[in-house]
Formats: structure tokens, sequence, C-alpha cells
């Protein structure tokens, strides 16, 4: 299968992208990891330690937050694919600028 310059280079932008993506991701979640570490013991220790209706309070919270957590990396991930696939989309727009330039010489 042969492939074009056109087509390799959008592939190595999207390679270099993703890098970029996880590693500023990777930086994230050692960030939000070290925040769960510090106020995680206290939680579970309240938790333990509480009355009955407390521990309602603090089930709905965490139910909460856990949906929260899962609504936000969705957005994330989504405004990522959005980036992704619009520097695709303008990259092969070029290419097909790039081509009909070539086939009108």
């Amino acid at each position: 299968m042969a492939v074009s310059t056109p087509v390799l280079n959008s592939y190595n932008e999207a390679c270099q992208l993703m890098n970029q993506s996880m590693s500023q991701s990777r930086a994230f979640i050692d960030g939000v990891e070290k925040r769960i570490n510090q106020s995680n013991p206290d939680y579970f220790r309240e938790f333990r330690e509480s009355n009955v209706d407390t521990k309602e309070f603090m089930k709905d919270r965490f139910k909460m937050i856990k949906v929260h957590s899962k609504l936000e990396a969705n957005a994330r991930f989504s405004e990522w694919k959005t980036e992704v696939l619009n520097i695709q989309r303008h990259s092969l727009e070029r290419h097909l600028i790039e081509l009909r330039n070539v086939r009108m010489s």
C-alpha cells in the first residue's frame, strides 16, 4: 500500500497531538491523585465515625461527585476529539487545495 506525503504528514500531526495530550493528561491526573490522597483518609474516617443520616448524605454526595467526574471526563475528551478532528479537517482541506492546484497545472 503506497502512502503519500500528505497522508504521512496528517498521521504525524495526529500522533504529535495525541502525545502532547497524553502528557498533559498525565500531569493533570498526577495532580488529582495527589489531592485525592491528601483528602481521602479524612473523608473515609468521617464516614466510618458518622451517624446514619450523615452517612446517607455522604453517600449521596459521593454519587454526585462520581457523576460529575464522569461528565467532566466526557466533556474534556469530546473537546480534545473535536480539536483533533478540526486540525485533521484543516490539514485535509489544505492537501485537497494542493492536489487541485497540481491537477490544474
